[in-house]
């Protein structure tokens, strides 16, 4: 992934699941990318409760 969608998703996992956003820059892309997922489940299940 990018730099910019990296950082990005950063920004959503920190907005949805109050990380630090330093913890989650020393994670892999792989971390990332599975927690940006959770946040974004996580997101949309709230929506429709």
């Amino acid at each position: 992934m990018t730099v910019e969608e990296r950082n990005e998703k950063i920004e959503w996992i920190h907005l949805i699941e109050n990380y630090g956003k330093e913890s989650l820059k020393g994670k892999s892309d792989d971390e990332i990318e599975k927690l940006y997922r959770l946040a974004v489940l996580k997101q949309t299940d709230a929506m429709y409760v």
